[in-house]
């Protein structure tokens, strides 16, 4: 039976590709002990895309690599934001603007790194989402202190924040998560404190019909619920989970949108040493996309 491809602007992935050379170097792509890496990856895919002049082949291409398209509007999008740079042209602004010498080592030093990768990525789109919604944030290098201090007008005490990512659902690894935050976040003081926890590695959602939580997110909300309702872990005032996923909006034959969403839920703590006032504005969701147009594959 013959199948067909999905055809998306090939700017797409040449801004795409031009976006991860001005952060990683041209040179750092062609060692190939570099490929296991994320950013290796996605520049990978671009490629293959380009090559293929910005034709997916449906269903199998999409499927396996849906995600990591996914992850490359969402992380770019706040990359260019962050450093002052055009998210609209996917254009790279510079890392000077973002932090101090100090932050500007820290991620120059671990973003070649794969694990680090999304450790990095996690703080920059903190920092992002709170820069562009006018927030007075400072972005620390401080040895055990959190990665973020945060600014409200009126606010008695200042909001700090420290970002990780959980790699695995288990209880062992969620204790362990929350534990180290707190510590942290004990170091800054008087404060109301804040753990964003982004726990994409640990539930892998991708495509959802509706914007109904999964089981597996649940499962992790219950969990740290459980955990800031016993009266430890009290530095910590609330917890922002995010996650990614995305939802399509028609079928083929017909052009179709896709939409790659970053998520997120907040838990409170029940008891903690200061509670975050309500309202606070931690972060909130948003979404990239783009359209999908249908067109015969050739035999």
């Amino acid at each position: 039976m013959l199948r067909d491809k999905l055809k998306v602007n090939i700017d797409f992935y040449y801004s795409q590709k031009s976006l991860l050379e001005d952060l990683f170097t041209k040179e750092w792509f062609l060692n190939t002990q570099n490929k296991m890496h994320p950013a290796f990856k996605r520049w990978t895919l671009c490629n293959t895309l380009i090559a293929q002049e910005g034709r997916i082949q449906y269903p199998e291409q999409f499927e396996e690599n849906s995600q990591l398209l996914g992850a490359i509007l969402l992380d770019s999008f706040v990359i260019c934001a962050a450093t002052h740079g055009n998210p609209v042209l996917m254009k790279l602004g510079s890392l000077k603007l973002y932090g101090d010498e100090e932050v500007q080592k820290k991620i120059l030093s671990r973003i070649k790194n794969s694990r680090q990768y999304k450790d990095i990525m996690t703080e920059i789109y903190t920092g992002s989402w709170h820069v562009l919604n006018g927030h007075k944030i400072t972005p620390l290098e401080v040895e055990k202190y959190p990665d973020f201090k945060v600014g409200y007008p009126g606010y008695l005490y200042p909001v700090y924040i420290e970002c990780k990512n959980l790699w695995s659902s288990s209880v062992t690894s969620i204790r362990d998560t929350i534990k180290d935050a707190n510590r942290q976040l004990r170091q800054a003081g008087k404060c109301y404190g804040v753990l964003n926890l982004d726990v994409s590695e640990a539930v892998s959602i991708g495509r959802v019909t509706d914007d109904e939580l999964p089981s597996s997110l649940i499962m992790i909300r219950n969990r740290i619920s459980n955990l800031l309702s016993k009266g430890l872990y009290k530095s910590i005032g609330t917890v922002v989970l995010f996650w990614n996923d995305y939802i399509e909006h028609g079928k083929p034959p017909e052009p179709f949108f896709i939409v790659f969403r970053r998520r997120s839920i907040q838990i409170d703590h029940k008891e903690p040493i200061l509670k975050v006032p309500k309202k606070t504005p931690l972060f909130k969701a948003y979404s990239c996309g783009f359209w999908i147009i249908w067109t015969p594959r050739q035999l």
